[in-house]
């Protein structure tokens, strides 16, 4: 059945149009924080002002999670001062991440996509929300068009430069280490840096890359990592990750853009990349990734329903059965799960790594299909993980002491439901909260006492942010 639930989540992001924002009047940054709200109940939501200008009422669907009164607080939206309800903008206010540093919640948004809606949406403004002076705080902008994720590192915070608005001779990354960010432009030939860590003193990032072959000869291009041993002012860049792709001896000429590392991650001391469009695991060994022959989505089906281990290309007799279309079919497959499945959300669970399995969806958003866990990755000790809800689209994890949170929406109803979830042994399941809101949740993240959520997808709440105090929750799920 996983192909036919995957058929379904596909065609809801195809076919969705771009929805027009409804007037709603927000929280300007540096407004008081402090309106409730959820699904429990009614609940109301208005400007940070006293004015109530606008209020949103949900009624409570059946089977509502007891939540004993808690009810979230809505922060604001200060994504809105660059991308307001006009010219389908709302997309670029997807809240991508959500990361705590210094007792700050940086925000991440845009979008690098080269069609819309919210086309190339650069440069993106650098936001965090003080939770000391309760304000959102703007404190500076890249010249990328997204901010995919923040890059914890032990010297500081970090951006990867997802789409770079300058030549592709170079890609950025940006550095805060405590004293103001620094844009560091020295990532040769690299269009998108996906992510970067620290490994042994170095700087390693992963992304995606062209060379030029020759004058007018065209492009050599794919999945490229890069390292740094002088803090990223230089970098050795590897393009022979290529050759691996589809399984052959020579990467495709006729597909420069075939090859994407998009994840680092680190378990049982080794630094891995994952990617989509690509074999999906790679370990550093020696100072290069080589590829990982292991099956890190069990049980995973191509659109017929085949696994994919028992397919060496992703099976073109569905695709010429349904349409003719070249267009169609290339979107197709460009969309299967065998073709672009990649590794997201990671995070270390006892002595687990547990992930979200997805496949690409709009541009650089993507289509979840699973949750897994890993005891071994060389030994291919995989399993996946049963979830409260197949339906769910599965968009964030995280884990604050013995537990292990959920967020997941329901992205096909009129107005989506977002669900945070709880386990302590990924076998049982808790619904700790659930908020009816005109966007779908995207991220969360802990910080002090209180989870954040952040909310995006084009709908008119997109950009939202919300918080709910953890112990609360906890004392309600007990």
């Amino acid at each position: 059945m996983k192909h036919v639930l995957w058929i379904a989540s596909l065609l809801a992001v195809l076919s969705a149009p771009a929805l027009a924002a409804d007037a709603l009047m927000v929280a300007s940054a540096g407004s008081p924080v402090g309106i409730p709200h959820g699904c429990i109940g009614t609940a109301a939501k208005t400007s940070h002002e006293d004015t109530p200008t606008a209020t949103q009422t949900a009624a409570p669907p059946a089977g509502d999670p007891d939540t004993g009164g808690v009810q979230a607080e809505y922060l604001g939206n200060p994504l809105r001062e660059r991308y307001p309800d006009r010219e389908g903008l709302g997309f670029a206010r997807t809240v991508w991440d959500l990361t705590a540093w210094r007792n700050r919640l940086y925000i991440a948004s845009g979008n690098s996509g080269n069609s819309g809606p919210a086309a190339n949406a650069g440069p993106v403004d650098v936001w965090y929300f003080d939770p000391h002076a309760t304000r959102f705080v703007k404190e500076y902008a890249v010249d990328d068009e997204q901010i995919e994720r923040y890059c914890v590192l032990p010297d500081g915070l970090y951006i990867p430069g997802h789409d770079a608005m300058e030549s592709w001779d170079y890609g950025n990354i940006y550095a805060n280490r405590g004293d103001g960010w620094t844009k560091l432009r020295t990532l040769p030939n690299a269009i998108h840096v996906y992510d970067i860590a620290e490994w042994h003193g170095q700087l390693v990032a992963v992304g995606h890359s062209l060379q030029e072959l020759a004058a007018g000869a065209g492009y050599h291009g794919g999945g490229a990592f890069f390292i740094s041993s002088d803090g990223g002012s230089t970098w050795e860049c590897d393009l022979t990750v290529c050759t691996h792709y589809a399984g052959t001896e020579a990467f495709d000429p006729t597909r420069p853009d075939s090859v994407r590392f998009t994840e680092l991650f680190e378990f049982n001391g080794e630094l891995f990349a994952s990617g989509w469009l690509m074999p999906t695991l790679y370990r550093l060994d020696n100072g290069r990734f080589e590829h990982v022959d292991v099956n890190m989505f069990p049980g995973l089906e191509d659109s017929l329903g085949t696994p994919c281990t028992e397919l060496p290309e992703t099976s073109a007799a569905f695709v010429e059965s349904v349409s003719s279309d070249p267009q169609w079919i290339a979107a197709f497959q460009m969309h299967d799960p065998c073709m672009t499945a990649r590794i997201t959300r990671n995070v270390a669970f006892g002595n687990e790594l547990v992930y979200v399995g997805a496949q690409m969806g709009e541009d650089h958003d993507w289509v979840s299909f699973g949750l897994y866990s890993a005891e071994g990755i060389q030994n291919g000790l995989v399993r996946e993980i049963s979830t409260p809800d197949e339906s769910d689209q599965l968009r964030d994890l995280l884990v604050v002491g013995d537990r292990l949170y959920l967020l997941a929406c329901q992205r096909s109803l009129q107005t989506p439901r977002s669900r945070i979830y709880s386990t302590k042994d990924l076998v049982h399941w808790s619904v700790l909260y659930e908020f009816c809101e005109d966007a779908e949740a995207y991220s969360f993240e802990h910080l002090g006492n209180w989870i954040y959520v952040g909310f995006g997808g084009g709908r008119s709440a997109s950009g939202d942010i919300y918080r709910v105090p953890l112990d609360r929750l906890l004392e309600s799920d007990e």
